[in-house]
């Protein structure tokens, strides 16, 4: 299914490595000297190439990127987007992948990966012929983060048990087979450029074309969460995009009136139930009631999402710290 022959099977895989940023230029430079020091003690190795998107049309990443690029053992290519938008900005990655590549593997900017990440991946996708991967993202809290925040693990996406398939996927820390893309024509959709949610959709689309998405547990990325994040009004502004995101999918693939019904009926389920338990859960600490507000909060989304809700998301970047610069050349 992956596009590696029998005979290809023995080689070293190629993956091109993609990165989006914005404002962020620490962050991007932390995530390439993670990426640098990558180990492959099952999958015998990767010939890797890193790409990194800057979508601050000023190139204000350009100058940490290029900080690593003398110690960076890979080929690694900077390019500007000035398209504002982080839909946009992942389908520039796409546009430079290079055509001899087996995988994409996308990172963000704000994430840390284990030396062993590429290596899961890689072997995972090996072992069970996989045409999507994914890892889990754990959370890099600050120091002083609410007790609550930090015991709900409210951002995480996974642990994940061996061998398991999911029914969504994140393009935080996930590897795909080259093939699939060509084969589906697979694009993250502009629609989604401000609001996020982009990922969502495009592996909604990839799950409704037959592709399966497997997990590898100990491809781990450590997601660095700034304290503008560890809150109950964030939480619950992110819980409400994911709702909306899904139902907002719906419509564009055009679902028939009975699955949008359905979805609605969800939606007013999850509000009901949600604010029910939050009724109950609140004499039992913080986290209880974040949880339960949650649920709320994503089945309001759905609703809102099927009326047209079109979220703002990204218009707030958290832990952006970058003034505007002269854009760099791009490099190769």
């Amino acid at each position: 299914m992956n596009g590696l022959s029998p005979q290809g099977a023995d080689r070293e895989v190629r993956v091109a490595v993609c990165m989006t940023t914005f404002r962020r230029p620490e962050g991007a430079a932390r995530a390439l000297r993670a990426l640098a020091g990558q180990v492959f003690p099952r999958s015998g190795g990767a010939a890797i190439s890193a790409i990194v998107v800057d979508n601050d049309a000023s190139g204000s990443a350009g100058p940490a990127v290029e900080a690593e690029r003398a110690g960076f053992p890979w080929p690694l290519r900077y390019a500007v987007e000035t398209r504002r938008g982080v839909a946009s900005a992942r389908n520039r990655c796409l546009d430079l992948v290079p055509e001899e590549a087996d995988y994409v593997a996308f990172l963000d900017d704000d994430e840390r990966p284990v030396p062993e990440w590429l290596d899961e991946l890689v072997a995972t996708a090996r072992a069970l012929d996989a045409e999507i991967v994914q890892g889990p993202v754990l959370s890099e809290l600050e120091a002083g983060t609410p007790d609550w925040f930090a015991q709900g693990r409210f951002l995480e996406l996974g642990p994940f048990p061996e061998g398991q398939t999911l029914q969504w996927g994140y393009s935080g820390n996930v590897l795909i087979a080259t093939v699939v893309l060509r084969r589906l024509g697979l694009r993250f959709d502009g629609r989604f450029d401000r609001s996020g949610g982009e990922d969502q959709h495009f592996f909604i689309r990839a799950l409704r074309a037959g592709v399966a998405i497997h997990t590898a547990p100990r491809a781990i990325a450590w997601e660095s969460v700034p304290a503008s994040r560890t809150n109950l009004a964030y939480l619950l502004r992110r819980r409400f995009r994911v709702g909306a995101t899904l139902a907002l999918v719906s419509r564009i693939e055009r679902d028939g009136p009975a699955a949008l019904a359905l979805r609605a009926g969800k939606g007013v389920a999850r509000t009901g139930l949600g604010l029910a338990h939050a009724a109950i859960a609140w004499p039992f600490g913080r986290r209880r009631l974040a949880e339960a507000l949650s649920g709320a909060a994503f089945g309001a989304g759905m609703l809102a999402g099927l009326v047209g809700y079109d979220s703002r998301e990204y218009d707030t970047i958290h832990g952006a710290t970058a003034p505007a610069v002269a854009p760099p050349p791009e490099a190769s």
